[in-house]
């Protein structure tokens, strides 16, 4: 297993799969990333254990992809940080600007907190 260098192109990737849209077909179309090059570089993110296929075309994050997501400065907000993976799964389930998903986050924290 070689090191893998991520690039915010990869972070839009694992944001993607946190986010639940973990098919190749979903994130492609979300990040703009040809089907056959993102699979090359999933397989890279899988090999350094970033992410783990769960079925055919289909992954997960690991808690190695979770970690980088969680300590990465320029995509996370310290709110993201605090909120489940099934709250994430929800907020993107209902195509929210960027500003709506902070506020829904912010409220989030800030009940549980």
């Amino acid at each position: 297993m070689g090191t893998i260098t991520l690039s915010d192109e990869d972070e839009d990737i694992l944001t993607q799969i946190q986010r639940g849209k973990n098919t190749v077909e979903n994130i492609a179309s979300a990040t703009g990333f040809d089907s056959a090059i993102l699979t090359q570089r999933l397989d890279q993110m899988a090999e350094n254990d970033l992410v783990r296929g769960i079925r055919q075309e289909e992954y997960d994050l690991t808690e190695s992809g979770q970690r980088v997501l969680n300590t990465s400065d320029d995509t996370k907000t310290n709110e993201e940080i605090d909120t489940p993976n099934t709250v994430e799964q929800d907020i993107a389930a209902f195509d929210l600007s960027i500003e709506r998903e902070e506020s829904v986050r912010r409220a989030f924290t800030s009940e549980v907190g």
